[in-house]
């Protein structure tokens, strides 16, 4: 088995994984909206990754509510499931609903996580996003190899095959009243040096795929069926990178050390 320095740092334990982004014609990903849809999406995985919310980029804690239970009634602006997952869970709180399931304790991660924006759309009260997420390049160490993190507790999310590492993203933001437009947001950096969330907020989501719609669920107070889900998650593996033979091979371990490939549209090397 590999040995892992014990004073390794967030950098150096995602030194080889990326997000690659990608967007719908006419979708602007280095301003507006996109921006801090971004950086909650890859706040978000990073902060799942290394179990620390302090590993999130900045302004992550400021402008993403904390998750709240399905049955909390108290005043909110999204139905009551977009709460419960806003933020991902730690490794403390996982122990609790995986019991018999170790943690992943190196906290290594490795290869690509693909997203697109499937829509951006100005709504009453800010604005609403479909964000298609590609987990099937993306690894951990695992004795001497690498296996894909869907096997990973938490990770496996409610979708079978043949898209299961394939995860739909509802994100619902409210924009800032007034504020000054930042640069564009795109660069050889991996992460943003400073806080692009500006005065952007996150009034609720629904990453991983962990839909209100799903048969069987109850208590759900949103318009869209799962027959909806199911057609974006379609539209989704249409327009990711890679067929789905090559997304089903990701779905095994491997020996040799995924590619990396350089963050795109990636963050500028100074501060916003």
């Amino acid at each position: 088995m590999r040995q892992i320095p014990s004073n390794e740092t967030q950098s150096d334990k995602l030194s080889g994984f990326r997000f690659r982004w990608t967007a719908e014609p006419g979708i602007d990903l280095y301003s507006g909206a996109a921006v801090p849809l971004r950086a909650y999406a890859e706040s978000w995985r990073v902060a799942q990754m290394m179990s620390d919310m302090g590993a999130a980029y900045p302004g992550f804690e400021r402008a993403v509510p904390a998750n709240r239970e399905l049955t909390d009634h108290s005043p909110r602006d999204v139905p009551a499931y977009m709460l419960t997952f806003v933020r991902p869970y730690m490794d403390d709180e996982l122990d609790e609903v995986y019991p018999d399931q170790p943690r992943y304790e190196s906290k290594r991660f490795y290869g690509n996580e693909y997203f697109h924006i499937l829509s951006l759309d100005e709504v009453d009260g800010g604005w609403r996003a479909y964000l298609c997420d590609g987990l099937y390049d993306m690894y951990r160490d695992d004795a001497d190899g690498y296996s894909p993190v869907t096997g990973l507790r938490g990770w496996a999310g409610p979708p079978k095959e043949p898209m299961k590492a394939i995860r739909v993203w509802h994100v619902e933001m409210a924009a800032p009243e007034s504020g000054a437009a930042i640069a564009p947001q795109r660069g050889p950096n991996p992460a943003p040096m400073g806080d692009v969330f500006s005065s952007w907020r996150i009034r609720g989501a629904a990453p991983d795929s962990k839909w209100e719609s799903a048969p069987g669920f109850g208590g759900s107070d949103y318009h869209e069926t799962f027959a909806d889900f199911e057609r974006r998650r379609q539209q989704c593996s249409d327009r990711l990178p890679d067929g789905r033979d090559v997304r089903n091979a990701g779905g095994r371990p491997i020996n040799t050390k995924p590619d990396m490939q350089p963050a795109v549209p990636g963050w500028p090397d100074n501060a916003a």
